[in-house]
């Protein structure tokens, strides 16, 4: 179960990056803009941040493109500040988004199958992108040993003259469609997701 939403079937959320908390909307604005709605605000570092991880590395990826989600990588954008919980039943105010556009990262409705769906497609990209960088690093081992040889004059014409027309043909673009149909899918779930 997904901290943020609680309890709740599902909830709709504004997350924010300021650095200033004096930024954020006051909670007699938020009555306002949102009149008769329950309605908080979560810091990213605190109780609820673990809940956090997956937006954060969604929008990371929205930001920096899907290659910049790894294994060790994993969790390290901080793009959001905070995230104010509003009711699912909760209309949108274009009022509120123009105010506060300059530090709106994104405006969603999220229950737990969403979050359950988005945190298999980003394991999905994590798994894909370490594997991609495996053969990254093949290519380098394949250089690294060609060197090896030649330096220590042996004879290996499979390491030092290896079919480069293969070789190209299994590396060049390796993963590049199972990416394609990653962000597809992520695409499919922001449509779902983004609360307009």
């Amino acid at each position: 179960m997904n901290g943020l939403i609680g309890t709740k079937a599902s909830a709709k959320f504004i997350f924010v990056a300021t650095d200033d908390e004096s930024n954020l909307p006051s909670k007699g604005e938020m009555k306002e803009y949102f009149p008769n709605h329950e309605m908080n605000i979560y810091k990213a570092w605190g109780r609820f941040r673990e809940s956090f991880f997956d937006i954060q590395n969604y929008i990371g990826i929205r930001t920096d493109g899907i290659l910049s989600h790894r294994s060790w990588s994993n969790n390290s954008n901080h793009c959001i500040s905070h995230a104010i919980r509003l009711s699912s039943e909760c209309k949108s105010n274009s009022f509120f988004n123009l105010k506060y556009q300059h530090i709106s990262v994104g405006t969603y409705h999220l229950d737990h199958n969403l979050m359950k769906e988005l945190d298999e497609i980003l394991t999905l990209i994590r798994k894909i992108n370490d594997v991609t960088s495996d053969i990254v690093t093949f290519g380098k081992t394949l250089d690294k040993g060609k060197n090896i040889v030649e330096q220590n004059d042996l004879v290996d014409l499979s390491m030092t003259n290896p079919c480069q027309q293969s070789l190209n043909k299994l590396l060049n673009g390796y993963g590049s469609c199972a990416r394609q149909e990653l962000e597809k899918q992520l695409s499919n779930w922001h449509n779902k997701a983004l609360w307009i």
